[in-house]
């Protein structure tokens, strides 16, 4: 979600990413209450905003209660000729 941009800005803001999960992410988006929330107040990634990261660890938070990766989300079928359905499976759900 964060990969555009200059390598190291990308890097950089994917770690302030974590960071504000308290480097735990799994266990963030599972066990977080909305006051841990404020972390993520005056994020951003070029036009990647607080707003965005909210949606996002919301949307993340209730996949992880529903199921054990994220590897259902790019799940593509036997019959899919290209891989880039995994990414429009995962997209549409997000979005």
């Amino acid at each position: 979600m964060l990969a555009w941009g200059q390598r190291i800005t990308i890097i950089n803001k994917a770690r302030d990413f974590l960071h504000r999960m308290d480097d735990s992410p799994h266990d963030f988006l599972l066990n977080h209450r909305s006051n841990d929330l404020k972390q993520f107040k005056n994020y951003k990634h070029r036009t990647f905003n607080e707003t965005d990261a909210l949606y996002f660890v919301e949307f993340l938070s209730q996949f992880y209660r529903k199921y054990d990766s994220l590897e259902k989300a790019f799940a593509i079928s036997e019959t899919d000729d290209h891989t880039g359905n995994g990414l429009i499976n995962f997209h549409n759900p997000v979005f």
